[in-house]
């Protein structure tokens, strides 16, 4: 498999699909142009309209101000706002999925950011003596978010969490590798029961 290939079949498996999106859009469209056609040719053929003449809706349109449907023109307006921002953010929108690429010489091995971040808890739990239930991490493309909810009492080296993690992240050999963020949330004390 040549490397333009490969490449273009990471991206597919790392991104999500905007054919949906496109569908929606292109189904919309095409209905309210076949209206259009229909009411049109009902015209020429001088039958009564299915919903409304396109030349009635027009006039409804352009004296809707006049009217003093302001609610309506209001509402319409954010509709379509709304529709065209929803648009825009899936057009502009990065869509990737929650996977990382592994370094490796031969096929090309995506990891789920879940599998990822239970292996970096699981290693910095192993490497500190924590139990595994104290450590949390949270995978993103660009950050690795690692906490810490230690047993009272307990100090924790935040230097020493992210060498950790950095070490575990450096053993899965990330293609790009995520800067990582340590949280200590301080254990209360256990009331008496």
């Amino acid at each position: 498999m040549s490397e333009q290939v490969l490449e273009r079949v990471v991206r597919r498996e790392s991104h999500s699909s905007r054919a949906i999106a496109a569908a929606i859009v292109l189904v919309l469209v095409i209905v309210a142009l076949a209206w259009v056609a229909t009411e049109t040719i009902l015209r020429s053929l001088e039958l009564p309209a299915l919903l409304a003449p396109p030349g009635a809706m027009a006039t409804w349109l352009a004296e809707l101000p006049e009217n003093g449907q302001v609610v309506a023109i209001v509402a319409g307006s954010v509709v379509v706002g709304l529709v065209g921002i929803a648009c825009v953010f899936l057009a502009l929108a990065p869509g990737r999925l929650a996977k990382q690429r592994v370094q490796n010489e031969g096929p090309a091995i995506l990891v789920d950011n879940g599998a990822l971040a239970s292996a970096i808890a699981q290693g910095v739990a192993n490497d500190l003596s924590f139990d595994r239930r104290e450590v949390s991490v949270g995978v993103g493309h660009r950050v690795v978010d690692v906490t810490i909810r230690p047993s009272f009492g307990v100090e924790v080296d935040r230097a020493a969490v992210s060498e950790s993690a950095a070490r575990e992240l450096s053993r899965i050999g990330l293609e790009r590798e995520p800067r990582v963020r340590v949280y200590v949330v301080a254990a209360r004390e256990k009331e008496p029961a």
